[in-house]
């Protein structure tokens, strides 16, 4: 941004601008001035110099012509003034890094969300299929098998006693190979 302005320690209006200044003597004189006749010209012999004074009143006595107040001016000056844009720019910069990762992290937290939703609606699925399939199968295989086993452990103990006895003391007692040659 080109300064074209410095820097300004002083208030932007000048006060003195708009000071009002006491011509009252010379406004009742002219006043005064105006309603005289012909024959009192005698007493203010020059009428240019009246009408002058007269003009500078009207014109802009209260300003004087070099210092008018320019708004323009006013307005840059001010802005200018009230913001450094050094400061401005330092700000902004910390505001739109701050606002980026912002704006990450609430990207990141949603795509996490998404995830997590998603893997929670999978595993839903998976026990709702392990509740309502998987399990009833693994029951009746389990139910089956035990039937099984049962029928064979009949049949084993009918048709091969000897055998069965010795392998269900063996199992029971815990018998090491070792240990069991003692019984024969």
């Amino acid at each position: 941004m080109p300064s074209e302005f410095a820097r300004q320690s002083n208030p932007s209006i000048d006060g003195f601008q708009f000071m009002v200044q006491s011509d009252t003597e010379s406004s009742i004189d002219t006043s005064a001035g105006t309603s005289y006749t012909s024959n009192d010209e005698d007493e203010n012999p020059n009428p240019l110099e009246e009408r002058a004074h007269h003009s500078d009143n009207e014109a802009g006595g209260m300003i004087p012509s070099a210092s008018r107040f320019n708004a323009v001016d006013y307005l840059i000056n001010s802005l200018y003034n009230s913001l450094d844009s050094v400061e401005l720019d330092q700000s902004l910069v910390q505001q739109s890094q701050i606002s980026g990762e912002m704006n990450n992290t609430a990207n990141e937290i949603s795509k996490t969300i998404k995830e997590l939703k998603q893997s929670l609606q999978e595993h839903i699925e998976k026990y709702e299929k392990l509740k309502k399939r998987i399990i009833p199968e693994i029951i009746a295989n389990l139910n089956q098998s035990s039937k099984i086993s049962k029928k064979l452990a009949v049949k084993m103990k009918t048709q091969y006693p000897v055998e069965y006895s010795k392998s269900k003391d063996k199992v029971l007692n815990r018998l090491t190979d070792e240990e069991q040659d003692l019984y024969i």
